[in-house]
């Protein structure tokens, strides 16, 4: 879904973590979506070489981005402004205590300056007790409101079960994300088409360094075996499988382990079947395109199956409970039972794993209409839940941003200001510039007629000097004749 409307309002996001996942790609493109026609700044924490604005080439001009801290973020605000914290696990997206108390921090500060704080996240049983007690106090202490959001019914429950606070429902972003049908992705559809009419079974598979730790201690026999715990139960149920390997993520996370970017090649070196490995810099868009023409798709990450999901193919997860350093079992049971109906497709085992592809095998086109049916369900919950928050940030059904400046602030301010006029006076810039390039054009266009024109004066030159010395000829050759006839009659 992408929106196309406008809002008037300044709009600080925090993302869930650096750039370098897909998931967190799409959620931060469906923010863009959802907030369209906000002044948009994006916080990034930490790494400056994992810049949103490097990630998110094709809409660096929507956002500006700021890099703060990741353990202290709250030092950034020092006016109010309309806050929305995108957390997928919790409160961030990478399951830290400290990432998750820092960005409550931010969420209390903006509230003690008068500004509205959303937050979107996920919400497990049994979160960290220090992070439910920072909730309870940003809530009794706050001044501006704070919204609290949920995606997933699941996840509302635990999140008012443990902090006895209200939640409302708002879907994950990655539904207001858009599809790109770029010339790569056409040329992979079409190829993956032709082989499914030769009798090919399509499958999407995310080797995944995330569901691998949630398993197993990092060595190459244990890769082995996790990839043939995934890939082999499939070889057994398809009898001519063709692999199409999904990385979610480019980064080396989770301790140093290798990037899905990484586990998809050592997948590709031991799969004995014909299989595909997906381009690094594959954008999330680009994905959800080329998901549309799979069969289905084993993932041990949650946001290639709400990729599938949005396609209406049919994903499961396989991932283990306990050993990452959070689990996805919880926010994923919550994903099927609103998008499925069921929770058996979410595997933490390799017997779970195998039930889940023979339920997929014999019951495809039953799960496939529930899919269809619940998107439809969910997709109306979605536009109400876009207009309840564009509703919110319409600057009328606001009070005016209360100001608190520092001398840091008033500097941030100063410069944000001049960046604004950079690129205002580099709009004015850029269509002076198409002024003179259509100049310059009409004045090529000027210049190849002139050259036309030359081309046929010195055709018409050439020809009419044929015309004069053939006639000159002519003329010679009658007086020198007359001449002769002349001479003969006197002799």
């Amino acid at each position: 879904m992408v929106v196309s409307s406008s809002i008037s309002v300044s709009v600080v996001i925090i993302p869930p973590d650096t750039s370098g996942s897909k998931g967190d790609e799409a959620i931060v493109r469906g923010a863009l979506n959802v907030f369209e026609g906000a002044s948009i700044t994006i916080l990034s924490p930490g790494n400056r070489e994992l810049s949103w604005k490097s990630e998110l080439s094709d809409r660096a001009n929507d956002f500006f981005e700021d890099f703060v801290p990741s353990n202290n973020i709250s030092e950034y605000f020092v006016r109010s402004c309309f806050l929305a914290i995108l957390g997928t696990d919790v409160i961030d997206g990478t399951g830290s205590k400290l990432s998750s108390i820092s960005r409550l921090e931010a969420i209390e500060k903006n509230s003690q300056l008068d500004g509205m704080t959303a937050v979107f996240m996920s919400f497990r049983k049994n979160v960290d007790e220090e992070i439910i007690k920072k909730i309870k106090e940003v809530e009794e202490g706050k001044i501006g409101d704070i919204i609290w959001t949920c995606r997933d019914r699941d996840s509302i429950n635990n999140f008012e079960e443990q902090t006895g606070i209200k939640c409302r429902l708002f879907p994950d972003f990655a539904f207001y994300s858009e599809n790109q049908q770029s010339e790569r992705v056409i040329k992979i559809s079409d190829q993956l088409r032709k082989l499914r009419e030769d009798g090919k079974a399509i499958i999407g598979v995310n080797i995944s360094s995330h569901s691998f730790s949630s398993f197993y201690d990092y060595t190459r026999d244990n890769v082995d075996s996790y990839i043939h715990s995934v890939i082999d139960p499939i070889c057994e149920t398809e009898d001519d499988p063709f692999f199409v390997l999904i990385s979610h993520d480019t980064r080396n996370v989770l301790g140093g382990l290798p990037s899905d970017f990484d586990f998809a090649h050592m997948a590709n070196q031991i799969i004995q079947k014909e299989s595909l490995v997906l381009p690094r810099d594959l954008k999330y868009p680009e994905l959800q395109s080329i998901i549309h023409d799979m069969d289905y798709v084993v993932t041990g990450r949650m946001h290639i199956c709400l990729s599938s999901f949005f396609q209406n193919v049919l994903p499961f997860v396989f991932t283990g409970k306990g050993r990452a350093s959070f689990s996805m079992v919880d926010k994923c049971y919550g994903m099927f039972e609103d998008r499925v109906g069921r929770k058996d497709l979410v595997a933490t085992n390799v017997d779970e794993l195998k039930k889940a592809i023979n339920v997929i095998k014999t019951q495809k086109e039953e799960i496939r209409d529930a899919i269809i049916r619940n998107n439809s369900i969910n997709k109306k919950i979605e536009e109400d839940c876009l207009d309840d928050i564009r509703t919110i940030l319409k600057p009328e059904l606001r009070n005016e941003f209360k100001v608190e400046m520092t001398e840091y602030g008033i500097l941030v301010q100063a410069i944000r200001e001049t960046v604004q006029d950079i690129r205002s006076d580099s709009d004015d810039l850029n269509n002076r510039c198409t002024e003179i390039d259509d100049y310059c054009r009409k004045l090529n266009d000027y210049c190849d007629g002139l050259q036309w024109r030359i081309h046929q004066l010195e055709c018409e030159s050439k020809e009419q000097r044929e015309l004069l010395q053939q006639h000159i000829d002519k003329s010679m050759g009658t007086r020198i004749r007359n001449t002769f006839k002349r001479l003969f009659k006197r002799s």
